[in-house]
């Protein structure tokens, strides 16, 4: 199936019960996440299906991607890169000067995100944790 059959939007009230389930299987924080779902960029099946979903935090200029999700393992490689310009997108709309994110596969990697030294990591803010 083609990439441009999916859809990536942000998250609505709508979706929750989608998130809920997307979360469950991932097995992340879904009482935590469901609190802060307006954080979050879905994917969506042609058939509306939500399928997949990226949070983007913001503090101030900086965002912290989390809360990878996807219903479908083999969707991976179509939908993170869409969900990754969608965030691209939101992230130049706020003015966003720094992204963070633990998420560690190497399509991160690829897009630039690296292990960061110590004199870096001090301007984490500090609401993203350690």
């Amino acid at each position: 199936m083609a990439s441009q059959q999916y859809q990536t939007r942000r998250a609505t009230v709508d979706d929750l019960e989608g998130l809920r389930r997307l979360w469950r299987v991932e097995h992340l924080p879904v009482l935590e996440l469901e609190k802060r779902f307006t954080e979050f960029q879905v994917s969506l099946a042609p058939d509306g299906q939500l399928i997949g979903a990226l949070a983007l935090e913001v503090n101030g200029r900086q965002g912290r991607l989390h809360s990878e999700a996807f219903s479908d393992f083999g969707l991976v490689n179509t939908l993170r890169p869409l969900l990754w310009e969608r965030i691209q997108s939101v992230s130049r709309n706020r003015g966003l000067t720094r992204l963070w994110t633990l998420e560690t596969t190497p399509f991160w990697r690829e897009q630039g995100f690296e292990a960061v030294s110590a004199e870096v990591l001090e301007k984490l803010p500090a609401a993203f944790g350690n």
